[in-house]
């Protein structure tokens, strides 16, 4: 009976377990989908990633971490989004200072027309030569406040992108700080999943034994399966963690 009440819940275990490879098979094909929308990529066209998840949990584990005095915020694009605004603010006041200024402009012309009754009778009148030349000097005197006014608004746009960079710069070295803690301690959470799982494996070898020479039960051996399972499913979700960290970490490093 004892045996047979071992092979019950072995089978559902088993259920469990294919119910749960379907699920997660059918997340992965959503995620694929997904990715593909993201991208603008055809969803009916087949994708595969370059790079496999032993390799980039490898990378996670091993990579050394960039300390913040070897980080330079203007490696990310959002940085650089704020420089090109600020460039455009300064050309704006160049461009409104370029208002004052007097502006010359000047002109010239040389065109000639023919006016007979026959206009193939060579006799007649000939053609006649006819140019100009001029220029025109404006000056600016009053535009009702107008420059002054744009020229203002432009310095308070300017004040505001740079103070958006010196705040960013601050964001950029905060955010990094936060994902390379975050990494730390998924990679301490991976370690001691590991540890766990060699813990589990070793109290489900040893109840076996016991099981087999007759000094041990099956429930013991049960209760040590499922905390085998409990701890690789463990393991699972801090490798996923540990995944997920670093491509927060490298998005603030601005590698992405």
């Amino acid at each position: 009976f004892a045996e047979n009440l071992a092979v019950d819940r072995l089978e559902l275990t088993r259920g469990n377990l294919a119910a749960q490879r379907q699920s997660i098979e059918q997340v992965l094909g959503i995620s694929y989908n997904l990715l593909k929308f993201q991208m603008g990529y055809p969803v009916t066209e087949p994708i595969a990633l370059e790079t496999s998840l032993d390799e980039a949990i490898g990378s996670a584990r091993l990579d050394d971490l960039v300390d913040d005095a070897d980080f330079d915020p203007r490696v990310r694009p959002e940085y650089t989004t704020l420089e090109a605004a600020d460039s455009l603010n300064a050309i704006d006041l160049q461009r409104i200072r370029a208002g004052y200024y007097p502006s010359l402009t000047a002109g010239a012309g040389i065109s000639r027309q023919l006016q007979r009754n026959d206009l193939f009778d060579g006799d007649e009148a000939d053609w006649i030569p006819s140019s100009f030349i001029g220029a025109t000097l404006s000056v600016p005197i009053f535009d009702g406040f107008t420059k002054q006014a744009q020229r203002q608004r432009a310095l308070a746009r300017q004040d505001k992108t740079r103070v958006q960079i010196a705040q960013f710069d601050q964001q950029a070295r905060l955010a990094l700080a936060n994902a390379r803690g975050s990494l730390r301690n998924a990679r301490l959470a991976v370690r001691l999943r590991e540890e766990a799982i060699a813990l589990a494996e070793e109290i489900y070898r040893v109840s076996q034994v016991k099981f087999r020479e007759g000094v041990g039960s099956s429930l013991e051996v049960n209760q040590a399966q499922s905390d085998l399972y409990a701890a690789q499913d463990a393991l699972t979700q801090a490798l996923y963690d540990l995944a997920v960290a670093y491509t927060d970490y490298e998005d603030a490093l601005g590698q992405l």
